[in-house]
């Protein structure tokens, strides 16, 4: 029986696309900038709407599955239309993770959203997502999948087994780490600029720029907005894992469902932001053969806002193979490397001053380039044993704890006394790290 996903998709689809069209401001500016010519950007834009619908249209009549025979075939692609066939002897060979997501538009027009990752494949695409779904058609999928996974009493012994990791996040933790973002000023930036693109009448623009009552209230209102985001994205995080797998659910508004075969764990990432910095937290992150598999609401998290004096403990706990003096090394930071990223935000702020940006869009991208900057300047490599540590960034910091038996290339360029070093990880859509030598 051919089995589509709900009619409601449409209205979720269209529903999702005009939220996100209020984004399309910033792209809309970089066409003028680059054109200078409205009608040309207006036609530009337009056509990408066009494309998006299009694109809507099509996913829902190329996206459905047949049960048949203890036979699931899953037919899908936009314009180049695929067949996943898979048996109930096959499927834990096929599927390597599925997620089930319930955000705030499943949750308004009665669907779930679905993604199915599938490994061993050489193709581009090695991910199936159904965007809304039935309650009803997606227990009838599940149901399929669970079949010949793990035999009953194999998986009765596993529910008895699961082990709940949870690190419950406190409020104080939550709100700390978001008052110091730097999101809200990212977004006061970019509305004082949108007021002034739109034109609005000279004393108004003044009496916005100039007022300190209502620069403070923009502040306070966004960094209000901060603090409940970073709520909705911690407040309700759990994590379980049997021996097998993390299952990890999160969000309130946005809800979801990831479960994350530890045999797909490549490696660990550990991030630290600015503001988490100063309250010494950090987040422990897995990393996947297909990153895609992190890009839901969960992020792949396992210990997020967790204490950074736990975090050798926590990784030794459940990834013995790290070796402990590999995370105890710290990668030292020389003074030279300082002076040469001041140097480069200097000059990238005069090469966009003569060409007439505003000083807030010239913030803004100052802000978002340098996490690419100090990336390359302030990467480190440290090997020991069977696994290598990359430290990434200045002001916001990645530690990526990799095996090195999945490096699959190294490149070198000579630049006069500077040595510009690149390493490419065999992780599907993967992990690659450029890093300059300044040490003689």
């Amino acid at each position: 029986m051919k089995y589509r996903q709900s009619k409601k998709y449409f209205l979720l689809e269209f529903t999702s696309l005009l939220v996100a069209s209020i984004w399309s401001y910033p792209f809309f500016k970089v066409l003028l900038l680059i054109f200078k010519n409205f009608k040309l950007a207006l036609g530009i834009l337009i056509i990408g709407y066009i494309l998006s619908i299009f694109r809507i249209i099509l996913g829902y009549f190329t996206t459905y599955f047949v049960v048949k025979d203890n036979n699931l075939y899953i037919h899908y692609g936009t314009i180049i239309i695929r067949t996943l066939h898979i048996s109930t002897d096959n499927v834990s060979l096929i599927i390597s993770n599925t997620r089930i997501e319930n955000n705030f538009y499943h949750k308004l027009f009665n669907t779930k959203g679905l993604t199915i990752f599938f490994s061993g494949s050489e193709e581009e695409e090695n991910e199936i997502t159904f965007s809304a779904i039935s309650p009803r058609v997606l227990n009838i999928l599940l149901a399929f999948l669970s079949q010949n996974s793990i035999k009953k009493d194999q998986l009765y012994a596993q529910k008895s087994q699961i082990r709940d990791l949870t690190e419950k996040i406190s409020f104080s933790t939550i709100f700390k780490t978001s008052i110091l973002s730097s999101n809200y000023i990212l977004i006061y930036l970019f509305l004082s600029d949108l007021l002034e693109f739109l034109n609005i009448h000279k004393s108004a623009k003044d009496y916005i720029s100039n007022s300190l009552v209502v620069n403070l209230v923009s502040i306070v209102i966004l960094m209000t907005l901060s603090i409940l985001v970073q709520y909705f994205k911690y407040g309700n995080f759990t994590l379980k894992e049997n021996d097998n797998e993390f299952i990890i659910k999160n969000g309130f508004i946005i809800r979801d469902i990831n479960k994350i075969h530890k045999d797909n764990i490549k490696g660990i990432e550990i991030k630290s932001s600015l503001n988490m910095r100063f309250f010494k937290t950090i987040n422990i992150s897995a990393i996947l053969s297909n990153e895609n598999q992190g890009k839901s609401y969960s992020q792949s998290f396992l210990f997020p806002l967790t204490s950074l004096k736990n975090k050798n403990f926590i990784i030794q706990k459940h990834f013995p193979e790290i070796s402990e003096d590999l995370l105890k090394n710290k990668n030292s930071i020389g003074i030279f490397r300082v002076i040469l990223f001041l140097f480069s935000i200097i000059v990238l702020y005069m090469v966009l001053h003569t060409f007439n940006i505003s000083w807030q869009l010239s913030l803004i991208v100052i802000y978002l380039s340098e996490r690419h900057v100090s990336n390359i300047l302030f990467t480190k490599v440290m090997i020991h044993g069977d696994f290598c540590k990359i430290t990434k960034g200045f002001l916001n910091k990645k530690e990526y704890l990799l095996p090195i038996n999945l490096i699959a290339s190294k490149s070198q360029k000579i630049i006069g006394k500077i040595v510009v070093k690149s390493l490419t990880f065999n992780i599907q859509k993967g992990i690659k790290t450029t890093f300059i030598n300044l040490e003689k």
